[in-house]
């Protein structure tokens, strides 16, 4: 959580929150700095995000997690939403 509040909050680069809970699992991004950047889009613009929630899904979880954006605040949704992805088995 502080290495998030760091980088995030304190960088300005927005607030994350997981959801460990919901499956799949979710990442919510409010406030991203990425999406507001790369401005208004079709599709979602969050690819540096992306590769931090697989990054910190899979540290958190021990297990090799992926990513994938599936809402953006640059297509006009409230916040960034992230699916973490287990492996099949």
């Amino acid at each position: 959580n502080m290495m998030t509040r760091i980088i995030s909050n304190e960088g300005g680069w927005g607030q994350l929150e997981f959801d460990f809970a919901s499956n799949p699992m979710k990442v919510m991004l409010t406030n991203s700095q990425e999406a507001h950047w790369m401005g208004k889009s079709d599709k979602p613009v969050c690819w540096y995000f992306t590769g931090i929630v697989a990054g910190y899904g899979s540290a958190i979880s021990g297990e090799t997690l992926t990513a994938r954006e599936v809402a953006c605040a640059a297509t006009g949704a409230p916040k960034c939403v992230f699916e973490l992805i287990r492996p099949k088995r």
